[in-house]
Parts: C-alpha cells; sequence; structure tokens
C-alpha cells in the first residue's frame, strides 16, 4: 500500500519509473484481486474524484466528503507524513512538511 500511497508501484526491473494500478497489474507485479484495497492509496497521491464538483480533490477533503473511509484515510495521510511529504493533486509533486499546520488540513 506504501508504494501506491506515494505515486505508484515500483518495478525493480525499472526503479526510476512508477506505474499505476492497472499498469502495475499488466505488468505482473500485483494480483488484479487486491487492487480494490489499493485503489484508495493511489488516490491519496493522485486526488478523489468528486461528482458533484466534476474536480479531483485532495484526500483531507476527501475524507470530510466521506468519499474515503476516516480510517484508511487518516492511514493514508500518516503514510505521507512519515515519507515526509504531503502530496499536491495539482502537480502530483510532494511537498516537504516544515510546519504540519502550514501544509496539512486539519481534519
Amino acid at each position: 500500500m506504501f508504494q501506491s500511497a506515494t505515486g505508484g508501484i515500483i518495478d525493480l526491473s525499472k526503479p526510476s519509473s512508477r506505474l499505476s494500478l492497472t499498469e502495475a497489474v499488466s505488468a505482473g507485479l500485483i494480483e488484479k484481486r487486491i487492487v480494490q484495497r489499493l485503489s484508495n492509496a493511489e488516490k491519496a497521491f493522485k486526488g478523489f474524484p468528486d461528482r458533484h464538483s466534476n474536480s479531483i480533490i485532495p484526500l483531507g477533503p476527501a475524507i470530510k466528503r466521506g468519499l474515503c473511509y476516516y480510517e484508511s484515510g487518516t492511514r493514508l495521510l500518516e503514510f505521507q507524513c512519515i515519507t515526509g511529504a504531503c502530496v499536491c493533486q495539482t502537480t502530483a509533486k510532494t511537498s516537504r512538511l516544515r510546519h504540519g499546520s502550514d501544509t496539512v488540513e486539519k481534519l
């Protein structure tokens, strides 16, 4: 789950690139049966689709709107904090944490 939450599945034969869940299944790196479990982790990095606004929203607001379960969402936020960065969905880049309250929206 950690690789999904931080930008993609790493193929050890090509460690410089990260694969989406679909690409990782096609490459035989993960089994199709666990894709659903990893889907929210991938969305934590890429953003959650919000049907009401037709936009992609970050993990914090997705938890507030019920698009992600609170328990799994907070674990995904913890993964991002443990790796020392929060994900900006508009740029798909990570931002280093300096002051948690400046970067991470409080739930």
